[in-house]
């Protein structure tokens, strides 16, 4: 009998406990990318901080800072797109690279892919692409670039390496969302924080529209501009800055 009351006991423990999720490690204030399986290291977290916005601090599945890289943005121009971390899939010098785009809107906007290594050198320029995706098929990796702007061509390339487990994509889109898109007099921005800054950028690297967002959804009037493709930012307060591509169609 007493064996069974403590059965009875654990089972009833076992269906009313909450699961809970055990604290494993805080970072500091940034933003911290897909986890990656890298060859010679395992898996990383890649971070990058808000104090050091034009760096990349790759950490161990230990949360060991194993190095950290600085991203060679010129004068002028702004971090854009983190797009991924590696070893062995560019090049067979097992130094970590960092795939990551920057641009700028003024006197026309104009956005670049990069690869540097852990030295802080240029292994390749993807001119006029703002985005980068690794992928798999039937064991070749490959890259998928694509640009910003409506006649900018999007490429495939074959990479010469491998990647142990490729992660998904960082389009750094959650904090907000804006739809629709296309869109027609009306567009609509949710945030999770705010106040943001919200831009529109004519094609040209004009600012057409900027607002301030201090709600969670927020209505932007488009009424007045033409029909076509236009860039939009999203800026918020500890600076950083997302970017992506709308349409207007009526």
């Amino acid at each position: 009998m007493k064996k069974l009351i403590v059965t009875l006991s654990l089972i009833i423990i076992a269906f009313t406990a909450s699961p809970q999720a055990v604290l494993e490690h805080t970072y500091p204030s940034g933003t911290l990318y897909n986890v990656t399986k890298l060859t010679n290291y395992g898996w990383v977290y890649p971070f990058i901080p808000n104090n050091s916005p034009k760096r990349v601090d790759i950490y161990s599945v230990n949360h060991t800072l194993i190095t950290s890289i600085n991203m060679q943005i010129p004068t002028g121009y702004s971090f854009a797109s983190f797009c991924g971390v590696s070893d062995n899939l560019f090049n067979s010098d097992n130094k970590i690279e960092i795939l990551f785009s920057y641009y700028k809107t003024s006197p026309t906007l104009s956005a670049n892919l990069v690869l540097y290594n852990e030295d802080g050198d240029l292994k390749q320029f993807f001119a006029g692409q703002g985005y980068g995706h690794i992928f798999n098929i039937d064991g070749v990796h490959k890259l998928s670039t694509n640009g910003w702007y409506s006649d900018s061509t999007s490429s495939i390339y074959s990479l010469p390496g491998t990647m142990v487990e490729i992660p998904e994509p960082n389009y750094q889109t959650d904090f907000f969302s804006v739809y629709p898109n296309p869109c027609s007099d009306h567009l609509y921005i949710d945030v999770q924080s705010y106040p943001v800054k919200f831009f529109i950028i004519d094609l040209n690297g004009r600012v057409i529209k900027e607002q301030v967002v201090i709600n969670q959804r927020t209505i932007i009037n488009t009424s007045n501009l033409l029909n076509g493709n236009y860039i939009y930012i999203i800026r918020c307060s500890s600076g950083r800055e997302s970017t992506g591509k709308i349409v207007l169609s009526r």
